[in-house]
């Protein structure tokens, strides 16, 4: 395949001498039209001035009229023919005589124009006619003037025109050929130092190296600009994911060294089976949180992916509400919280039944986790034709404004120590904005503290 750099400069070269060519065609037409109208108009006034000089009544070629043309000099042969077309002679400067044309004699006035011809044997040549008469009441004609014109004596006066036309044209084609290859090779040399800036990024340099931007080449300015924003957001997912791999692992680690910690030490010597049973108990909610963990991870996983979305469909969210309450009142009631729902309005939109009962759960798990006993925890479902809203509302202590901007951040966690108690990871969260933004809606919060919180989600109606 040839290089961009060789279609260029071929589709430039194609159209360039195309171009040139007609230009240098048509000018040399034009110039042939010059010579042709020169030469025509010589012979016609050769034509008229010669038939002066023939006596009227008796038109005759005699030898003197041989030397009183300098017809040699000018290069034209002139020619005396009677009324009806008979030669009576001619100029020896030439080595041929030209026919007379029978056509003259059907002029019906010719001393008022000159009768024009062109032969092109024994060369091209131009031929005018005039005829020689008397005035007797009307014109009467007795005889016929011919000049004949060669063309190459015009044509060896423009050849040299012709050279230099055609010369200029080819020096044109070749230096406008010379400049865009000059200008090409400039252009690539500039692709080559950004391909070598872009050859020294590694896995090592892409976050912090971008790709050199060109001051002489503002054309390629954008491409590199966009590049380098590319670069920047893979430099940040890339962060991302080193980050989430360190708090994964961490996480990861305290289940794991706690089993086996505990494995350890039960295995040191025999004891009784009350001690197994307690062990195991403890290895199995050990478990259960890493179970956790790995599920919530995986789902990050998808999402990161693009396929947390299983599948969609028409669902209402009141109905999603009201099972998620049913399944969380007996953790509620022992925790003595209230669940009070209220659904208003339109509440049907198209989404992921799965994802939005999960949105929905850990809300309110959340809300019942953090909420003090005798206290409730309000569900308000509304909606119309345009969106969906849900708001989860506890009377908890609250969230300070300095932790609420990343609340929604993975394996963030207000209080560490409590929700490690509790059984959290900080991925709780995470994974409701995650299922949130990818129906197209969004997730706020209102937080007090002392007064509690209020969490908010917003989905559009087609969902």
């Amino acid at each position: 395949m040839f290089s961009t750099r060789t279609r260029l400069l071929c589709g430039l070269g194609l159209i360039l001498g195309a171009a040139l060519g007609i230009s240098a065609w048509l000018t040399l037409r034009s110039l042939d039209r010059m010579v042709l109208a020169s030469a025509r108009q010589m012979a016609g006034d050769k034509a008229v001035l010669c038939s002066r000089y023939i006596p009227v009544d008796q038109p005759t070629f005699e030898p003197w009229l041989r030397g009183a043309f300098t017809a040699a000099q000018q290069q034209f042969l002139f020619t005396l023919f009677d009324a009806t077309g008979h030669r009576l002679g001619s100029t020896t400067n030439l080595s041929y005589e030209i026919p007379f044309n029978p056509q003259v004699l059907d002029l019906q006035d010719p001393h008022m124009d000159i009768f024009q011809d062109f032969v092109t044997e024994p060369e091209p040549m131009t031929v005018a006619y005039y005829p020689v008469y008397r005035v007797d009441g009307r014109h009467i004609v007795t005889g016929w003037a011919q000049t004949c014109v060669p063309l190459r004596r015009w044509q060896n006066e423009v050849r040299p025109l012709r050279q230099i036309l055609l010369t200029t044209y080819g020096t044109a084609w070749l230096a406008v050929m010379g400049f865009a290859s000059w200008m090409l090779a400039f252009w690539i040399r500039s692709l080559d130092v950004v391909a070598e800036s872009a050859r020294q990024l590694g896995a090592s340099t892409f976050a912090t190296q971008r790709l050199f931007v060109p001051h002489r080449a503002p054309e390629l300015r954008p491409l590199i600009t966009s590049v380098n924003a590319l670069l920047d957001r893979l430099s940040g997912v890339h962060r991302q994911q080193q980050q989430f791999l360190a708090d994964a692992s961490h996480e990861l680690r305290t289940p794991l060294t706690i089993l086996r910690g505990e494995i350890e030490v039960a295995l040191r010597r025999e004891r009784p089976g009350d001690e197994y049973r307690e062990i195991l108990t403890s290895n199995c909610d050990e478990l259960e949180r890493l179970s956790r963990l790995v599920d919530n991870l995986l789902t990050l996983a998808r999402a990161d992916a693009g396929q947390v979305l299983n599948r969609r469909e028409t669902i209402d969210l009141a109905v999603v509400c009201r099972e998620v309450v049913d399944r969380l009142e007996t953790v509620a009631a022992d925790r003595q919280v209230a669940l009070h729902l209220d659904a208003r309005g339109t509440t049907t939109l198209n989404g992921d039944p799965v994802a939005l009962d999960r949105v929905i759960f850990n809300l309110v798990e959340n809300a019942v986790r953090y909420s003090p006993p005798q206290e409730a925890v309000q569900i308000m479902v509304e909606g119309d034709s345009q969106q969906a809203t849900i708001q989860v509302r506890d009377a908890g202590r609250g969230i300070a404004p300095e932790h609420q901007p990343r609340l929604f951040d993975r394996f963030y966690r207000v209080d560490v120590s409590r929700s490690r108690d509790q059984g959290g990871a900080g991925l709780g969260l995470a994974i409701v904005k995650t299922l949130v933004e990818a129906h197209g809606g969004r997730i706020e919060v209102a937080s007090q503290l002392g007064k509690g919180s209020t969490f908010t989600v917003r989905l559009p109606a087609s969902a």
